[in-house]
């Protein structure tokens, strides 16, 4: 019995003096991301049998070159590891991550009582000119039924922003009249946050057919 054990520790000892050490590296499709993107991860490791990845937001892997998403911002510190035949041998590979949250602004129609706003259209230019006439307009989204209408992967800046819902042929609600200011209808969007404005409107009469006309 005592020379069937020697004999086979020695054989584990031949085994794994013969097998090559893994060296894991991985390249990344991108270092730096918006939440809610994608990385491709290739693993360029010499000499593994297996792998495992750990993405840094609790999600795994054992695929050879996996694709992950992130859905939530921060840094993320990602981690292969690699295994030769057996097991015997390891080694590590770690890379950190960013994910930034998407430059985003949320709009809230909100009526002088509170009310929310559903269904209303809101519209966002870059310049005055372009908002009182109603040209190159940048984005347009519908207030959902908590009165909140989202714009995501926007550029940072200053917009103009007007708000119309039709109630019959010649009414409108606008952005003319909100809170704090008569005049206020613009904000500044900061860039990789969630931007959010609250727009008071009324009633307001298009006669003069100041800003968009919504049929």
């Amino acid at each position: 019995m005592k020379h069937t054990c020697f004999l086979y520790l020695s054989l584990l000892v031949v085994l794994a003096g013969c097998t090559k050490d893994p060296a894991a590296s991985f390249s990344m499709s991108s270092s730096t991301i918006n939440a809610g993107e994608s990385v491709t991860f290739t693993n360029i490791s010499d000499d593994m049998d297996r792998c495992e990845w750990l993405f840094g937001d609790g999600e795994s892997s054992t695929e050879k070159s996996p694709v992950h998403t992130y859905n939530d911002p921060g840094s993320f510190e990602v981690t292969l590891r690699v295994f030769s035949k057996n097991d015997l041998k390891a080694d590590v590979s770690t890379q950190t991550l960013t994910v930034n949250q998407p430059t985003t602004l949320w709009v809230n129609c909100k009526y002088p009582n509170e009310n929310n706003i559903p269904g209303a259209t809101v519209i966002l230019y870059r310049s005055y000119n372009d908002w009182y006439n109603d040209n190159s307009r940048t984005a347009t989204a519908v207030s959902e039924s908590n009165g909140r209408a989202v714009f995501t992967n926007i550029s940072s800046g200053l917009y103009y922003i007007s708000i119309y819902k039709a109630v019959d042929a010649t009414y409108f609600y606008c952005n003319w009249f909100t809170e704090y200011s008569y005049n206020l209808y613009k904000t500044t969007v900061v860039a990789n946050k969630i931007n959010e404005v609250r727009v008071i409107t009324t009633y307001a009469y298009n006669s003069t057919k100041k800003g968009p006309d919504i049929q």
